[in-house]
């Protein structure tokens, strides 16, 4: 059947509704998502010889694609550098690199990280990690696309350097992950952008500057991941959101994309919300 042969067998554990993998040699990779699980020293051999450590991140839901054991949170220390995409691992099948993380990882420890054969390829590499043209990651292809009209650097984030929980009382002070511009819970999706990224991210919509309105609801149940004060409920941009004044804001799963398409004053379309998923979610 060939190395591009998915198998019901193997099922991604990031995409809803058993997304089925494929075999790319002793890896498995999902197409849809661009999850990757590797061994700790498939990954080693790929960051040219530096000492991976993994260091264990507590428990997680998820189960192995491949032998359908829990896995556990990680986090990555890769020679002395420690990266804060959080991760999960099984401690027989390797790292699950879910949704596009391993281009987060290696964005986090500089583009030299790539193993052998990947200067100068037009894919930055990941053909070969991959499986060839098959599998380009989501940051390969976001690379490809036209420069937008109007683009505003997103501000590095002043909370990079720590460790955030979930806001989400059901997933218990899990870790969120951070990518590029914003928070993400690998457990129940929700995500918290600060607010200098969401202002800069609206204005990129709208193409003039966008700011935040003032804080007017009252509290709420949930604590700021940064500060833990309890976050106002208030609606923003046609959502109903958890807001930190000083920090950032809490978006339920689909409530991001709905603010930011009201920000824009667009309708929804499937071509609009794709173009929306590109802005905010390739990494």
């Amino acid at each position: 059947m060939g190395d591009a042969y998915r198998t019901a067998g193997y099922l991604c554990p990031s995409c809803p509704g058993g997304v089925p993998l494929r075999e790319y040699g002793t890896r498995l990779v999902c197409d849809t998502c661009d999850g990757i699980l590797l061994s700790v020293e498939d990954f080693a051999s790929q960051v040219r010889g530096r000492e991976v450590r993994v260091i264990d991140d507590g428990g997680a839901t998820r189960a192995c694609p491949r032998c359908l054991r829990p896995m556990r949170g990680c986090v990555l220390a890769v020679g002395p550098r420690h990266v804060h995409t959080a991760l999960v691992r099984c401690e027989r099948d390797g790292i699950w690199f879910g949704d596009g993380a391993l281009m987060a990882v290696y964005e986090e420890i500089g583009s030299g990280g790539m193993g052998p054969g990947s200067a100068g390829r037009g894919d930055g590499g990941f053909g070969p990690m991959y499986g060839g043209s098959v599998g380009w990651t989501r940051a390969a292809r976001a690379r490809r696309l036209p420069p937008r009209e109007h683009s505003e650097p997103v501000p590095p984030s002043e909370l990079r350097d720590r460790r955030l929980p979930c806001p989400n009382a059901a997933c218990e002070g899990w870790a969120l992950r951070f990518e590029v511009s914003r928070w993400a819970c690998d457990r129940c999706d929700g995500v918290f952008v600060e607010n200098a990224a969401l202002e800069a991210l609206a204005g990129e919509m709208t193409s003039q500057p966008w700011q935040l309105p003032p804080i007017s609801g009252g509290p709420g149940e949930r604590r700021c991941p940064a500060c833990a004060s309890p976050l106002v409920v208030e609606p923003l941009e046609g959502e109903t959101v958890d807001r930190c004044a000083e920090h950032g804001v809490w978006f339920d799963p689909a409530e991001l994309e709905g603010a930011l398409q009201h920000a824009a004053g667009v309708e929804t379309s499937p071509e609009r919300g794709s173009w929306l998923r590109r802005l905010f979610w390739s990494s």
